[in-house]
């Protein structure tokens, strides 16, 4: 497996083992980058967006995982901009302060937690097509 090959471009198709390490990849370098900022410069406006920038940085690479599983699975890209997009809209209200402890805030949090599981047991633990799909040919059949 290539990480950069799962990375760098939404065609084809991937197995579930590379979602995983793409995702895992994408995951810990946002995650590490958050807590750099974090603890450099603070939630404070500038940190937010910094933040914001790194969230830019990561929209592609994150598009191409998503939509090479789905493709994997016989379905069409424009299914990982959905997924995408949520990650987008939680990360901006979450930047602009909407995630806070009161109880719209862990609503919000427990809504995001059912989408980003609902998105993962989706992409992360059936198997593909079995066989050759429009995306390519099946992977495990090598």
């Amino acid at each position: 497996m290539q990480l950069a090959y799962v990375l760098s471009s939404p065609q084809g198709r991937i197995t579930r083992d590379e979602f995983w390490a793409g995702f895992a990849a994408l995951a810990l370098f946002g995650l590490g980058a958050a807590a750099v900022v974090l603890a450099t410069i603070g939630a404070t406006v500038a940190g937010r967006i910094v933040l914001l920038l790194v969230l830019l940085l990561l929209l592609y690479p994150w598009f191409a995982v998503f939509a090479k599983r789905y493709q994997d699975r016989g379905r069409p890209a424009r299914r990982a901009v959905y997924a995408v997009a949520v990650g987008v809209i939680v990360a901006v209200l979450w930047i602009v302060g909407v995630f806070q402890p009161a109880v719209s805030g862990w609503l919000l949090v427990a809504a995001t937690v059912a989408v980003v599981a609902w998105y993962v047991i989706e992409l992360g633990v059936p198997r593909g097509t079995v066989g050759d799909n429009a995306y390519g040919p099946d992977l495990l059949a090598r």
